[in-house]
């Protein structure tokens, strides 16, 4: 077996996860259909590298085991998902989106698809939303001390949320056994 491997997606609209030896060959040695629509985003935990995340527009993000790309659970949101991002400091995962720009002027908009939402990465339970963008979210990632987060939008800007006490006692509101 490979010492490393490679992940890639051909394109953007490409909905497979690919598993490529970096060592002699380069030759695929693995390949999963990750989601029934684009890819938008794909994310790893942290430097270990034991799972990753995908965002797809199909409304679903997804955690993988990096080494036997095994799906370990689904985050459905209803809406189409562009980015995502693993906290390094909690068993959190940040997910947000929206309508496609093109059609938010020309049908009424719901602001909450552009929320940043919160979900419990074990338990795939939503904990929270945090608005603040008027348009579809693009990007996110958390800070590697976890305590904030960036988000950037079609809206042009870039947002900085820092996380304080509520943000601390959401593990408090879930029931894990």
């Amino acid at each position: 077996p490979p010492r490393s491997t490679l992940m890639r997606s051909s394109a953007a609209s490409d909905v497979y996860k690919r598993q490529v030896s970096t060592q002699s060959t380069g030759q695929e040695t693995a390949r999963v259909q990750a989601h029934t629509k684009s890819i938008r985003d794909l994310k790893f935990d942290s430097e270990q590298q034991l799972y990753f995340m995908t965002a797809s527009v199909d409304t679903k993000a997804k955690l993988w085991d990096t080494r036997t790309l095994a799906p370990l659970q689904t985050f459905d949101t209803g809406r189409s998902i562009n980015c995502c991002s693993i906290s390094s400091k909690s068993d959190h995962v940040i997910l947000a989106g929206g309508q496609e720009a093109v059609d938010v002027a020309l049908t009424r908009v719901d602001p909450a698809q552009f929320h940043v939402r919160i979900w419990h990465r074990s338990l795939a339970e939503e904990l929270g939303q945090i608005g603040g963008h008027f348009g579809p979210v693009n990007t996110l990632s958390y800070s590697p001390d976890g305590s904030s987060f960036a988000s950037g939008g079609e809206d042009g800007y870039v947002r900085v949320h820092h996380l304080g006490d509520d943000y601390a006692a959401l593990d408090e509101e879930v029931d894990v056994e």
